[in-house]
C-alpha cells in the first residue's frame, strides 16, 4: 500500500484552519532535517476535456497548493526546498493536496 502522507489537505479546507497545522509540522520537519525538502502535490479529479482538466489543477494549485507552500516557506523552509507538482488523479473524489518530506 502507498505510504501515508506527512500532510493531506482536502480543498474547501479554511486557510486559518491548515495553515497552523502546517506550519507546525514543517517546523517540526525542519528541526529533524535542515535541507529536509518539502514536496507539495495538488490532485484533481479527472474533468470531461484537457481544457476543464487544466482548469481544476489550476484551480487547485492556486486556492490549495500555493497557500500550504507559502505556510511551509513561513514555517523557515528556503523556496528550494519546495518542489510543487499538480496531477489528475483518477480516484479523487475532490481535490485535494498532500505534502510528502524526503
Amino acid at each position: 500500500p502507498p505510504h501515508a502522507p506527512f500532510l493531506s489537505i482536502p480543498d474547501g479546507t479554511p486557510e486559518s484552519e491548515y495553515g497552523p497545522i502546517v506550519e507546525r509540522a514543517a517546523k517540526a520537519a525542519l528541526s529533524r532535517k535542515a535541507n529536509v525538502l518539502f514536496i507539495v502535490q495538488a490532485f484533481a479529479p479527472p474533468q470531461p476535456s484537457p481544457d476543464t482538466q487544466a482548469q481544476a489543477l489550476t484551480d487547485v494549485t492556486d486556492h490549495l497548493a500555493a497557500g500550504v507552500a507559502a505556510h511551509i516557506e513561513k514555517a523557515g523552509a528556503q523556496s528550494i526546498q519546495i518542489e510543487m507538482h499538480a496531477m489528475t488523479d483518477p480516484s479523487a473524489t475532490k481535490p485535494f493536496v498532500r505534502v510528502d518530506v524526503r
